[in-house]
């Protein structure tokens, strides 16, 4: 039996769902949804499921979705750095 990569388990956070995603060996990105992908500024950086680094307001994107997630992300450690960041504005 193969282990399971417990880094890429889909969690739930603040009533949503987030799904990782491995790319290699040391990347790690969590899948968008169309909205997510709309709601970034142009210019952020997101990372395809394959790799590929591309740059929302430049690059054409495909928002083609299978199980309601695009084939592009951000890194998973940036977004628990923001979510660790929204929490402590909250707190102040």
């Amino acid at each position: 039996m193969s282990e399971i990569d417990t880094e890429c388990l889909a969690y739930e956070k603040d009533g949503k769902l987030i799904v990782p995603w491995r790319v290699d060996d040391k990347t790690v990105i969590n899948l968008l949804t169309v909205d997510d992908f709309n709601s970034l500024a142009d210019g952020t950086k997101v990372i395809s499921i394959f790799g590929k680094i591309k740059e929302k307001g430049v690059d054409e994107i495909d928002l083609d979705t299978r199980f309601g997630r695009i084939a592009f992300g951000l890194l998973a450690e940036k977004r628990r750095i923001e979510a660790k960041h929204e929490e402590r504005n909250k707190n102040d």
